[in-house]
């Protein structure tokens, strides 16, 4: 029997619908989107026996009838039909002679203003929306105000939907006004109905204006506590996730070696203030999930798991990649491996808690191969869910919407980043905080001030004090390396909490990979970066852990942290100006455009007294997010101009007489990533520009330069570029990362001869300025400092000559 329309017009045709239901007959009844058995749940919440009901589009659906039969005595029906209205009234008129059936017209409803308390309408909006047309829009304007006429305030329009794209589109730009929204998802599937999930939209007409808005989701259960969410936006995001679950659902019944797929959770839980999750409002989903299927033959652990990635680690290369994630579930041994992500903006409770509010999400995850109700292993590299606090966030033009944020590391100790959120994987900027050390090595903070400069030809013995308090500074932190998840113990539950063990096995560090996939823009701390620093011992004769002793919870930025491998060379350039060392303090002028949180500011601030910097900001709210956030003082030898760099180093040449710096560093991204270069921004690096930069240098000046690009002929260019405007270029490549520093001279490195032994003389000379560049932070350093400067006189040593 062809009951199909000829096009989705028959669907708004009276005379096709009077052929469906004389083809269907008195009993063929036909259930779009679910029999009563699978709606009732969500239905009787909102519809309640006493309560006047229209349903509209009865069709010959049994919706109706099961609703009488369980007490729903005020029921009115309407179709467009002639023949359904009659065969439903047939059917009825002995068994049910309450209910009444009606031929009427949506859009010209007879019923008095206030009428009803509920309207219900299953599939019906859907069958009138089939097309997204001009005059279908029309006609469902007109509906929906004739609903919101006949409805009294307080009552509800319940749609059942499969919320296809223009139809979610239209419920949320009409509903929302007036009206507070809730969204359940129908847990199980009708024979007859399609692989999309079935939604219930439950529209409540507010009793006046002045009341909130509301919008929640239920997209999990009729048992789930609703979760409120903060926009329209998020509502849709809500929905289009569940829908592309239940098309990935369909996938994953089956395992696919080496493929990987990704959704988000907009779960229940608590939100970053701790309210309960029914009135949590959500700006961001709960939980990130991969789902990653192993490649290979060997799964000896067993065919599935789930992995939960602790807070604040999720950007580390081995969480944050897909080749990272890949080499996870190869190491963890399992044939499919589902990796929680778990997004800021949200508080966790224990592992355990977190076990128990995925479990029945991650088990629909699980392949076919794994069936009942057994234990599913939940893994993780940490003995709890870690601990982030979000500072601040906000938004600017420059920018776009940023978060500064407090995380604890694996050590026990605290960091502070800066995160634009257009690449959630990507740090801009990273400071230690004195948080979590132990107590009595913090007793001299903040630290010592600039000691006077000694004479020329004169050097000050460090006092008493100084060494007393460098020895007290700091402690030593124990970090986890960015494919720390690939070898260290990893701690593991089962779903349904009963304690087990797992071990993910040891690999290949993939340390390169996580700091070249970690820092595509100039600024970005690598996940190895803070590894590195925590593995290094931050203050001598101190041992063992914090947690051994009272720790402090000062939030104070430890200023001797240097987050960033390519900070720490930029620094090592300056070893290049000559008589650095025995220059007055604010003596040397450095002007540094890109500043960010003003880490590479703050260390040259404070352990490079001979500086005075002038540092160039294009966004004025990082500049303020630098100075609130991460300590970057304003003095006679800091200042902070809000300005374009090009714009400023323009201004600054027009000037009369020109200013003269002893250095001029580079350390900004670029937006345009389409040009194939991350930093600096194409306009910094064109030959007019810097010709600019070589005029405001001193004759004794060095030009440092981030460079950030993949592309080698690009690349390739850039140093051409600063090779012909500069006597001499150097350039130093920072192992396993994309960052290359640019170093240039206005002048020719002393014994620099031509014939093959060139370098010889030259790196000698290089070692020395740099072993002199050592000696000035020596005495007011602490002891991590001083691995820095020692660390960055090494890599100035490893400078290799580009140009003559």
């Amino acid at each position: 029997m062809d009951l199909l329309p000829r096009s989705v017009d028959e669907f708004r045709d009276v005379h096709y619908w009077d052929q469906f239901f004389k083809k269907r007959g008195r009993d063929g009844t036909f259930e779009w989107y679910g029999e009563y058995s699978d709606l009732c749940g969500v239905l009787h919440k909102y519809c309640k026996s006493p309560h006047r009901t229209l349903v509209v589009g009865c069709g010959n659906s049994r919706l109706s009838e099961d609703l009488y039969d369980v007490g729903y005595r005020s029921l009115i029906n309407i179709d467009i039909s002639d023949v359904a209205v009659r065969q439903m009234s047939e059917r009825n008129s002995q068994r049910r002679p309450d209910m009444q059936f009606m031929r009427m017209d949506m859009r010209e409803l007879s019923f008095d203003d206030g009428h009803f308390d509920c309207i219900l309408d299953k599939a019906t909006l859907d069958a009138i929306m089939a097309e997204d047309t001009e005059e279908i829009n029309t006609d469902v304007d007109t509906i929906f105000s004739e609903f919101t006429r006949v409805l009294k305030a307080g009552g509800r329009y319940i749609c059942v939907s499969l919320a296809q794209g223009h139809i979610l589109e239209k419920l949320t730009a009409h509903f929302p006004r007036n009206w507070f929204v809730r969204v359940h998802k129908v847990e199980k599937e009708s024979a007859e109905g399609s692989a999309l999930p079935v939604f219930v939209f439950v529209f409540t007409k507010k009793i006046n204006d002045s009341m909130p808005d509301i919008l929640e989701l239920c997209l999990r259960g009729e048992e789930e506590r609703p979760t409120r969410v903060d926009s329209i936006d998020k509502l849709k995001s809500g929905i289009k996730e569940a829908q592309n679950f239940a098309l990935l659902w369909q996938r994953l019944k089956s395992i696919h070696p080496g493929d990987e797929s990704h959704f988000d959770l907009w779960a229940s839980g608590k939100s970053s203030s701790g309210s309960s999750s029914s009135q949590e409002t959500l700006s961001e989903p709960r939980f990130g999930l991969y789902v990653v299927d192993s490649p290979g033959a060997r799964h000896k652990s067993g065919p599935f798991a789930v992995f939960i990635v602790p807070q604040g680690r999720e950007i580390e290369w081995m969480f944050s990649t897909p080749q990272g994630r890949i080499i996870l579930a190869q190491n963890a041994g399992f044939r499919r491996l589902v990796i929680v992500l778990l997004h800021r903006f949200h508080t966790y409770g224990s592992l355990q808690e977190i076990r128990e509010e995925i479990s029945a999400h991650v088990r629909d995850l699980a392949p076919d191969s794994v069936t009942g109700k057994g234990k599913i292993p939940v893994l993780s590299t940490a003995e709890d869910a870690g601990e982030r606090d979000v500072c601040c966030s906000g938004s600017t033009t420059v920018s776009g919407d940023y978060v500064v944020e407090d995380y604890k590391t694996s050590g026990g100790y605290w960091h502070r980043r800066l995160i634009f959120l257009s690449d959630r994987n990507l740090v801009q900027s990273e400071a230690r905080l004195f948080r979590g050390y132990p107590e009595s090595h913090c007793t001299n903070r903040p630290l010592p001030p600039v000691p006077t400069q000694p004479p020329p030809d004169q050097k000050a013995p460090p006092t008493k004090n100084q060494k007393k308090k460098a020895r007290k500074v700091g402690a030593k932190a124990s970090g986890a390396a960015a494919a720390a998840a690939a070898s260290e113990t990893a701690t593991g539950n089962d779903v349904d909490a009963s304690e087990s063990t797992a071990t993910t096995t040891g690999g290949a560090s993939p340390t390169a990979a996580t700091q070249e996939a970690s820092t595509p823009e100039t600024g970005a701390v690598s996940a190895s970066a803070e590894a590195g620093a925590d593995a290094a011992t931050y203050a001598t004769g101190v041992s063992g852990s914090a947690a051994t002793s009272e720790t402090t919870d000062d939030d104070s930025i430890d200023v001797s942290y240097l987050a960033c491998e390519h900070h720490k060379a930029m620094v090592c350039g300056l070893a290049v100006i000559k008589g650095l060392a025995k220059a007055p303090v604010g003596s040397e002028k450095v002007l540094l455009i890109g500043l960010g949180a003003g880490g590479l500011a703050r260390f040259m601030h404070h352990f490079v007294p001979p500086v005075a910097i002038d540092a160039v900001e294009i966004d004025p709210a990082i500049r303020d997010v630098a100075t609130k956030w991460f300590g970057l003082p304003e003095d006679d030898r800091m200042s902070v101009h809000v300005a374009d760099g090009v714009d400023h180093v323009t201004h600054l040449s027009l000037q009369d007489p020109r200013p003269q710096y002893s250095a001029i560093m580079i350390d900004a991204d670029s937006k345009d990533l389409t040009m194939g270069m991350s930093a600096p921004p194409a306009s910094f690096v064109e030959e007019a520009f810097l010709q600019l930069i070589r005029s405001l240098l001193a004759p004794h000046g060095v030009f440092i330069l981030n460079l950030v690009s993949r592309n080698t002929e690009l690349q390739s260019e850039v140093l051409q570029r600063v090779s012909a405007t500069f006597d001499t270029t150097h350039c130093l490549d920072i192992a396993s990362q994309v960052n290359k520093i640019v170093v240039g001279l206005v002048h020719p490195l002393p014994c620099l001869h031509t014939q093959p032994d060139v370098h010889v003389p030259a790196l000698e000379w290089v070692k020395e300025s740099a072993l002199e560049f050592e000696r000035i932070v020596v005495d007011i350093a602490t002891p991590s400092a001083r691995d820095n400067v020692r660390f960055i006189s090494s890599l100035f040593s490893k400078l290799q000559l580009l140009a003559v």
